[in-house]
């Protein structure tokens, strides 16, 4: 099992990598929490348990990025982060567990547009 106070760790140390220089990402406790310039904290993410499986690992980091994506476009009201060559389109976000790791990304797996370096799962498992 993952815990989920190290996920929110981890994924926080990753993302923060990739947003803007505006965005802060942060973790407390279990919770996610994006905040811009003289903004309230928005919490993206927050659960109760440890995660239990690999799959749960994917769609918890997918949905980070599809909520932070969705921070960013609508504080900047422009799509984040642009298709190279169609600024008016957005990468889309993806995410899979594979060999330990967890990947995340935007844009297409074999060509992201914005990807992080992928989390160690092995260091976060619960005790």
């Amino acid at each position: 099992m993952v815990n989920r106070f190290k996920l929110a760790q981890a994924l926080a140390a990753v993302l923060q990598t990739a947003v803007p220089t505006w965005l802060s990402v942060t973790a407390a406790d279990e919770h996610l929490l994006l905040t811009a310039p003289a903004g309230m904290p928005h919490t993206i993410y927050s659960w109760e348990d440890d995660v239990a499986d690999d799959a749960l690992c994917q769609t918890l980091g997918c949905h980070a990025l599809d909520e932070l994506q969705d921070f960013v476009c609508e504080y900047t009201t422009t799509p984040w982060p642009p298709v190279p060559g169609r600024a008016a389109d957005m990468a889309l976000p993806g995410a899979r567990v594979q060999q330990d790791s967890l990947y995340l990304w935007y844009g297409e797996p074999d060509a992201p547009t914005l990807q992080v370096t992928p989390i160690d799962l092995r260091e976060i498992w619960s005790a």
